[in-house]
């Protein structure tokens, strides 16, 4: 028999070979085009058959908001409401199907592949604000606006789509709903459980920064652009820790960053603009 080795507390194992000989190439030309891929999906929604039905959904859910009429707010509700957020992010979810087939590619450097993947919803969360604020209130107006978003995220969905490769056969599941056996794992179960409760308190202050920051005092045009600062260091939030996580440990980061959100009552221009820096972070 032969010994087990222990792990330095806080190291993850590398898992044997999936399916026996598909090891995982940990890059490659189709795996970095895949991570290319995912990370323009990422860039237009948040974001194979999968995929592509939730593109087509995505660009007509907006095309329609792009028809939609002043005081109709129920055109709204289905372009966005349904359109988007049921049929696209609940039963189609283009972001984390994109993750999913990343790390067909990757396993000891998973958590990095993920976090430049990530890097692409921080890049597209400071371009998409600005230029839907200057096509809105300028020439262009709102409908043509969502026309032009709607168009250029269309055509970087279809490189998307284009570009990625699925390289492992499905999993084979006893159940396609197997809710079962996921209350009989607990560490799971909890997870679940929290990750809702965890998505609530990490967008509370993307939702209200700019509320507070006029609140506060701070230049409404200078506010606006304090979703775009955060953003903007969240590209270094997505990629740099990362790095840490095979030694740290994925809760124990969670643990540190949690502390981001606390941010004082009485603020400055520059306190906000440094506390947008670090919730993107």
């Amino acid at each position: 028999m032969s010994e087990s080795k222990e792990l330095p507390v806080g190291e993850n194992p590398v898992l044997p070979p999936a399916n026996g000989g598909n090891a995982f190439p940990e890059g490659g030309t189709q795996g970095w085009l895949t991570l290319l891929g995912a990370s323009l999906m990422q860039f237009s929604t948040f974001g194979h058959h999968l995929m592509i039905a939730g593109a087509f959904l995505h660009a007509f859910s907006y095309f329609m908001l792009s028809l939609s009429h002043e005081q109709q707010y129920y055109q709204v509700f289905l372009s966005q409401g349904l359109g988007v957020s049921i049929f696209k992010r609940g039963s189609f979810s283009l972001p984390n199907a994109g993750l999913g087939i990343v790390s067909h590619y990757f396993q000891r450097h998973r958590p990095l592949a993920m976090g430049i993947v990530a890097v692409g919803a921080a890049v597209g969360a400071v371009l998409h604000p600005i230029m839907l604020n200057r096509l809105f209130h300028g020439s262009v107006g709102f409908h043509n606006g969502v026309r032009i978003s709607a168009a250029m995220n269309t055509v970087l969905l279809i490189i998307a789509n284009g570009c990625m490769r699925t390289r492992l056969p499905p999993k084979k599941t006893g159940s396609a709903l197997p809710f079962l056996e996921f209350m009989r794992d607990p560490a799971y179960l909890f997870c679940v459980i929290g990750g809702p409760l965890f998505i609530c308190g990490l967008f509370f202050p993307v939702f209200f920064l700019q509320l507070d920051a006029i609140n506060h005092g701070v230049d409404g045009q200078l506010a606006f652009y304090c979703i775009s600062v955060l953003n903007a260091a969240s590209i270094f939030g997505r990629v740099i820790p990362t790095i840490f996580v095979p030694k740290l440990g994925v809760f124990n980061l969670i643990i540190s960053f949690t502390l981001g959100i606390l941010f004082p009552t009485s603020l400055t221009t520059p306190i906000f603009i440094g506390i947008a820096g670090l919730i993107g972070k």
